[in-house]
Order: structure tokens, then C-alpha cells, then sequence
């Protein structure tokens, strides 16, 4: 659903008391978040449109999921 993974802007360097070899070093540097997928016109015109969004919707709760945890809010 993602191709291009999660995106968003970025600390120029690791937050402090992080480790620059980090395994989810880029992860641990982002100061926003999101996902975005595009569609072709022809299926942003389909009538299956609701049924892609709600897909889509879907198949990004698990980072909406992960985030409320960190940020220790109920979603």
C-alpha cells in the first residue's frame, strides 16, 4: 500500500543519547510522520473508491497504532 515507506522531516543528527549506528537510527530521527499512497485517476473516479480508502486507511493503523503508544494516547 506504501511503496515509499513512512515519510516526513527528520533531525539533521541523532537525538541526543542515541547511538549514530542505531539500527532505526533514520526512524529515531523523524520529527513528523505519514504514509501516503497514490491511485491512478481511473481509480479515484471507480466506484470501489470508499472500499480503497478504507483499505488504505486500514492497512496504515498499525503505525497509527504504534504511535499512540509512544505517545501514550488512546486512538
Amino acid at each position: 500500500y506504501f511503496p515509499e515507506g513512512i515519510a516526513g522531516t527528520s533531525l539533521v543528527r541523532p537525538p541526543r543519547g542515541f547511538d549514530k549506528e542505531h539500527q532505526h537510527i533514520e526512524d529515531l530521527k523523524r520529527k513528523s510522520f505519514f504514509l501516503m499512497r497514490s491511485v491512478t485517476m481511473k481509480t479515484a473516479k471507480s466506484k470501489d473508491i470508499v472500499e480503497e480508502v478504507a483499505a488504505t486507511y486500514k492497512a496504515a493503523m498499525p503505525l497509527m497504532k504504534f504511535l499512540a503508544k509512544a505517545l501514550e494516547v488512546q486512538i
